[in-house]
């Protein structure tokens, strides 16, 4: 047939109606006659203000809906006031639109960009609203709605319930939408490893999936494997039925993608990295933060890029040079190639440090001590072990304060502390430093900072774990 709607199209389409009776009148509900344009293509570019819309179109009595199949879906694509800037994009098999109120997409294939990086999703819920210009991101709790958000800027995973974003603000809210203040909001370095996250993949099962995973991976010499081949790689009397809550647990720990609906596995980068990872072959971080914000959100300011987290008690750095961040007013901004920003106290090895202005750097591995209040040095407590057979550590009593310099925590190819190098973690004073002793304990007072102190030039320490 030929079909006219001069709300979206200035030319005719063609494609196949379908009609039936039915017996219900109420035209909210109807859903026939049936249109479907035989063209998958077709674009709007206006579908709502500054978005485009490009896929087959389909009427469904009167509901108007975008429809793709699984290997060609149909898209949502959503440009700043500028008209050019592409700031979103979602593909699925079905779009709905509500003409001037509301376009939605379910099962969706999210990306959020950020120039030439993005913040990427398999399977959201979308829901746009065109009169406020909010969109709203829904994570799922089942199959592959249950999967990370993969962020190639921070180069993080992260898990959040949902992302709302208002498209004429920066800000991007990254919501918990239910537990909040005790739910928390979880980011991990891509480079994280944890060994018991191999164990809890391999269950009580004979075979360890992961790697399952990088043997079919070099057997094949590609990523894409097919889901029946896996299972029958596990256990030749499998079926793909059999293993799909193991595919949707891979799915969710960002080992794997899962196309269900063609039945094909993406082996990721992470998979093959945790087997090597735990036969130390290669190096690997802890890095892995979780916010529970007590009121407000965490969320992303696209002035900047960085993800400003507000609930956030610890994060973990090295256990092997025992580095740890407790951030002041549990505050910490995220920034490029998982870089951080934060103020508070930074544990490392011997050195406790008060400050302000901390600047961790992922690649070196190194903190900059910007604006250091006071470092305080622990050291042994005599000839006193605890039950390991460790010295047990005592604060000194004098404080040094006004550093400015550098710590490196350990070698940047040993951040997993994999290889022992006892000289880490290691301090750098860049300028003089003082030590005063007006604490009214001392002398009761009698030491004035103006008129009594030591004044330290630049200096090393190291060996100090």
């Amino acid at each position: 047939v030929t079909f006219y709607h001069t709300d979206y199209f200035k030319t005719p389409l063609t494609g196949k109606l379908l009609d039936k009776m039915v017996s219900s009148a109420d035209s909210t509900t109807m859903s026939y006659p049936r249109f479907e344009s035989y063209d998958m293509g077709i674009s709007v570019k206006d579908i709502a203000p500054n978005v485009t819309y490009t896929g087959g179109f389909s009427l469904y009595g009167g509901k108007v809906l975008g429809y793709g199949t699984p290997e060609e879906k149909a898209m949502l694509t959503f440009y700043a006031r500028d008209g050019k800037t592409k700031v979103l994009s979602a593909k699925s098999a079905s779009i709905s639109v509500k003409k001037g109120e509301e376009l939605g997409a379910d099962k969706a294939e999210v990306s959020i960009y950020f120039g030439t990086d993005s913040i990427y999703h398999p399977q959201l819920s979308v829901v746009y609203k065109i009169k406020k210009r909010e969109i709203r991101l829904l994570r799922g709790e089942t199959g592959m709605g249950k999967a990370k958000f993969m962020d190639s800027y921070h180069n993080h995973e992260f898990q959040t319930d949902a992302i709302f974003w208002n498209l004429d603000s920066t800000i991007l809210n990254l919501k918990i939408l239910s537990g909040v203040g005790q739910k928390p909001g979880v980011y991990e370095s891509i480079n994280y490893f944890n060994k018991e996250l191999i164990r809890k993949t391999q269950g009580f099962a004979s075979y360890e999936p992961l790697s399952v995973l990088k043997k079919l991976y070099e057997k094949n010499g590609f990523r894409e494997i097919n889901s029946v081949d896996f299972a029958r790689a596990l256990d030749p009397n499998l079926k793909e039925t059999e293993v799909k809550s193991l595919l949707y647990q891979l799915l969710e720990g960002g080992f794997i993608q899962y196309n269900e609906d063609l039945g094909v596995i993406t082996i990721k980068d992470k998979a093959i990295n945790y087997v090597l990872a735990n036969a130390k072959k290669i190096d690997y971080d802890i890095i892995r933060i979780k916010s529970a914000p007590q009121s407000g959100n965490d969320y992303i300011d696209v002035k900047n890029n960085n993800i400003d987290l507000k609930g956030v008690f610890e994060v973990p750095i090295s256990d092997t040079a025992y580095v740890y961040i407790r951030p002041k007013a549990n505050s910490i901004s995220l920034q490029k190639d998982r870089n951080m920003e934060f103020d508070g106290l930074l544990y490392a090895g011997r050195m406790d440090f008060v400050g302000e202005k901390y600047k961790f750097n992922y690649s070196p591995f190194t903190v900059d001590l910007n604006k250091v209040d006071t470092m305080r040095l622990n050291v042994p407590d005599s000839n006193k072990v605890d039950a390991y057979g460790d010295p047990i550590l005592k604060p000194m009593k004098s404080r040094v304060e006004g550093i400015k310099g550098l710590l490196e925590i350990d070698a940047p190819i040993n951040k997993s502390g994999r290889t022992r190098l006892p000289q880490f973690p290691r301090l750098y004073s860049r300028d003089k430093s003082y030590i005063y002793y007006d604490d009214p304990a001392i002398a009761k007072g009698a030491y004035t900072r103006k008129n009594f102190f030591f004044e330290l030039e630049p200096f090393r320490l190291d060996s100090l774990n």
